[in-house]
């Protein structure tokens, strides 16, 4: 990769490249950078996670304990789980996406972050789109309370429109956790690449950015958005390779 294609914070700059690798398909896509909306102003500071557990603070992961407790998961909402201002200046968000704000149905807008969450014994898994886990080892899917497909502290990915991403969280001690949470993110307005010459060119000169998403197990949802927004647009992943040489 060239220099220039990310910043210090490894988001994309203008006029370079995103490579979204889907593993459930062996195909990515490919996105090029127009602009980036609020560049330089990428950090929030979030606060404790939006879970609310009965008798605890907000935030609060009591010990030995997953929150949510049911198959779904918390979303990167604007308001608390219970009542009251998530994030100060999000309280005139739209009610549509207020419950998971990086949420999005434009194609030409795509939303790249970085969660940072402590403490960072906290173990975590993903879910991709909402209810459906995407991690495992051969044919076990990950709980929040495994010793596999978890993760602790940060965790980097590419949200596609119509899709709402959840999370469901471990404590694995026996204190009650008081949680934090500081997002780092862009905004890209996007064109999709979707002529393999050039996708085979952008590759060979190192100006694309290459970030996997959690997305091993196929989803309805997610199939549905591939077919309508990115017809024609997927490409195998033996072209990352080809394009190396």
């Amino acid at each position: 990769m060239v220099s220039g294609v990310m910043d210090k914070l490894g988001l994309v700059n203008e006029g370079k490249y995103l490579a979204t690798i889907l593993p459930a398909k062996e195909s990515f896509l490919l996105f090029q950078v127009l602009a980036r909306k609020n560049k330089g102003f990428e950090r929030i500071d979030y606060g404790p996670l939006p879970i609310q557990v009965a008798g605890y603070d907000d935030g609060v992961v009591p010990a030995t304990t997953v929150v949510p407790s049911a198959t779904t998961g918390w979303k990167i909402a604007a308001y608390k789980a219970v009542a009251g201002d998530r994030v100060v200046g999000l309280e005139e968000i739209k009610a549509e996406v207020a419950g998971d704000i990086f949420y999005y149905t434009d194609e030409n807008t795509l939303f790249h972050y970085i969660l940072d969450i402590k403490p960072r014994v906290l173990k975590h898994i993903v879910m991709y789109p909402d209810r459906q886990p995407q991690t495992a080892f051969r044919e076990q899917t990950a709980l929040p309370t495994a010793d596999f497909g978890v993760f602790n502290g940060q965790f980097e990915t590419v949200v596609l429109p119509k899709i709402h991403v959840s999370y469901q969280t471990y404590n694995p001690t026996n204190l009650d956790l008081r949680t934090y949470m500081t997002i780092y993110y862009a905004q890209y307005n996007v064109k999709v690449v979707k002529d393999e010459g050039k996708a085979r060119e952008v590759l060979r000169k190192g100006l694309a950015k290459i970030v996997t998403l959690p997305y091993n197990v196929t989803h309805e949802q997610v199939e549905k958005v591939l077919r309508e927004k990115y017809e024609n647009a997927l490409f195998s992943v033996e072209l990352l390779e080809e394009a190396r040489w």
